[in-house]
């Protein structure tokens, strides 16, 4: 069986959601 794609866009988008959310939160406390 081969690995669903759409579960694997899943996985992506979030992660790349978590880790730009991640970052901004991070530039924002050098920021401020």
């Amino acid at each position: 069986n081969r690995f669903p794609v759409s579960a694997f866009l899943i996985v992506y988008v979030t992660l790349s959601v978590f880790r730009s959310y991640s970052l901004w939160g991070a530039v924002e406390n050098i920021i401020c």
